[in-house]
């Protein structure tokens, strides 16, 4: 990782590791903690109950564990110096080819913004610099979620088109995400 980018993480006191299986109930709470900070939108137009059944069934402990095992999956995550057991955020990425997919960039709401989603974003570019059959990196972001749309274009992504998803058992009620890509040639920080 550049130099700049781990001077961040010493500012911060933060360590970015490899996710372990010790890490699955960890990686549970943040993902669940994020998604109800992120989409409160979606989240008021559903019951308590579906809510909590979308989410054990996205962030269940086996899907977790899937993540980690499986070895087309790369899965960061963002630890406190001062409590290396303390996870505060996490990306996974999906090793395909041409194209990877960077499945998410979960931070708890306290440490955002402050440059922690760029330096996370900076170590999945590391691992694609080093797989020369990958020419791309591309994610899905929920059209709603502004600060996200901003802050992947302003990495230097493009939009490319939308999907439709459904969330959870429920077709009538699809989100409506955005795709952007980035090329590989352009995998260095833009500060535009």
């Amino acid at each position: 990782m550049f130099g700049f980018f781990k001077r961040h993480l010493n500012k911060h006191s933060l360590l970015i590791t490899d996710a372990t299986i010790d890490d699955l109930s960890q990686l549970r709470d943040v993902s669940i903690a994020t998604f109800k900070e992120t989409y409160i939108d979606y989240i008021k137009t559903k019951s308590d109950s579906e809510i909590e059944a979308e989410l054990e069934d996205i962030y269940n402990l086996e899907k977790l564990k899937e993540w980690i095992m499986n070895t087309n999956h790369h899965c960061l995550v963002v630890r406190t110096k001062s409590q290396p057991q303390k996870i505060v955020g996490y990306s996974l990425m999906v090793l395909e080819t041409p194209q990877a997919k960077l499945s998410k960039i979960y931070l708890l709401r306290a440490y955002q913004g402050k440059g922690l989603g760029q330096v996370l974003l900076e170590a999945n570019y590391d691992c694609l610099r080093a797989n020369p059959e990958i020419e791309s990196l591309s994610l899905e972001v929920w059209e709603k979620n502004q600060a996200a749309k901003k802050f992947y274009k302003r990495m230097g992504f493009r939009e490319t088109g939308d999907k439709t998803v459904y969330s959870g058992s429920d077709p009538h009620n699809p989100f409506y995400d955005e795709v952007l890509v980035r090329d590989k040639v352009s995998f260095t920080i833009t500060n535009s």
